[in-house]
């Protein structure tokens, strides 16, 4: 009998004696008036957290530079890692469209409540910020390992560790001001207000005329089109220098005048066995200096185009 009970004693040491200090509440002045993510939570995103959390391998994969992006959530999967068989792509706006398909990839929410709790896991790397802005150890984020925390057991054996850690990682926290309107639009519920669309008349008109180029049914217009395609996927298309609006050339399912659906390949040149057509959509989210590249669109270049690729005798025979 003595022996069993140490026995349990020993097992209830260990195990409350690894088990991590539960979470906190999370504790914030509310904010008393609606609030905007277009007007009010996306300057913050911008000015504090786009700067790494902005690309294709932002860190867990956390792009927020749109709402897209922070509904998306995080994955613990790396985008560039040591690895013998390729994995599938995880492009935002590309890859999957919306939160669902999202969720089925194995990304998670950074935004909806955890069990048990009166926050998210965003919440609580905002006030562990809060109540610790105090820079403390090393910060080296191209070597420390990234801990992409899924839940809330693994949030509390993080921040037990590294409470100086929390986000924005190795920055000052936010203002007052900041924290208790993030805070507040998250405990609200993370509601979206993105205008669907803001693309002025005189853009629209280039656009129809750009992608009726493209998409001319003359062999010669096809094998251009796939040309300046394989060239300038990664652009950032410009038709007036006074509108903030920036396109992509994709390949999608529907014809102009429909709402563009990409259809996602792995390289710009893979092969599409339907029938698919070259549409300009809207770059959305925060435009960051590393993944701009403008080329500008206008009447001059389109009829550069057509004196360059179309008017010209072709000496071989195109094909596609």
């Amino acid at each position: 009998m003595k022996l069993q009970l140490f026995i349990v004693l020993i097992f209830s040491f260990l195990f409350f004696g690894c088990s991590s200090k539960p979470l906190d509440p999370v504790s914030f002045d509310r904010v008393n008036k609606d609030i905007s993510f277009t007007k009010d939570i996306k300057p913050i995103l911008d000015n504090r957290c786009v700067s790494c959390h902005s690309c294709y391998n932002s860190p867990c994969q956390l792009n927020l530079g749109s709402f897209s992006g922070l509904d998306r959530g995080a994955s613990k999967d790396l985008v560039y890692d040591t690895r013998i068989k390729s994995v599938n792509p995880t492009r935002l706006f590309v890859d999957a469209l919306n939160t669902k398909d999202w969720r089925d990839k194995g990304f998670f929410s950074m935004t909806d409540k955890m069990e048990d709790t009166n926050s998210s896991i965003m919440m609580q790397y905002l006030f562990e910020k809060d109540r610790n802005p105090k820079l403390e150890g090393k910060y080296s984020p191209e070597t420390d390992k990234l801990s992409c925390v899924k839940n809330k057991e693994e949030l509390e054996d993080y921040l037990e560790v590294n409470p100086h850690k929390a986000m924005p990682y190795g920055f000052p926290g936010l203002s007052k001001n900041e924290y208790n309107t993030i805070m507040t639009w998250l405990d609200n519920g993370a509601i979206d207000d993105t205008p669907k669309d803001t693309i002025n008349d005189f853009e629209k008109a280039q656009i129809k005329k750009y992608e009726d180029f493209f998409n001319d049914k003359s062999i010669k217009n096809q094998v251009t089109a796939r040309y300046i395609y394989e060239h300038l996927f990664l652009a950032h298309i410009s038709f007036d220098d006074n509108s903030k609006n920036f396109f992509q050339i994709i390949r999608s399912s529907t014809p102009s005048g429909i709402e563009a659906k990409i259809i996602p390949t792995r390289f710009p040149y893979d092969e599409i066995k339907e029938k698919f057509y070259y549409r300009l959509q809207k770059v959305e989210g925060t435009i960051v200096h590393k993944t701009h590249m403008v080329v500008k669109f206008n009447d001059e270049k389109l009829r550069f185009y057509k004196d360059t690729f179309i008017k010209p005798n072709w000496e071989e025979g195109p094909f596609i």
